[in-house]
């Protein structure tokens, strides 16, 4: 287990809102959390193993249901099937 980071640090640290961090949180999204009393912290070894197995999906929020779901990245996998 690596360092452990509250919502706003693993925020800062991704470069992304942390909107974001809460919608790809357990049970809804990827992100296992590690419950401390009532706080939670995520752990960066985990959390960066995961984003590097999302690498070629990226996130939009469904406006039916406001749940974040993933998006196969058309341009990032036709990059990648003509490169090899």
């Amino acid at each position: 287990m690596s360092r452990l980071l509250n919502a706003n640090e693993l925020a800062e640290i991704l470069s992304v809102p942390v909107e974001i961090i809460a919608e790809l949180t357990e049970p809804r999204g990827p992100f296992p959390v590690v419950k401390v009393k009532k706080k939670k912290f995520y752990d960066l070894d985990e959390v960066l193993r995961i984003a590097r197995e999302y690498r070629l999906t990226m996130w939009a929020k469904d406006k039916a249901t406001g749940v974040w779901r993933e998006v196969l990245d058309e341009e990032k996998v036709k990059k990648l099937m003509l490169s090899k």
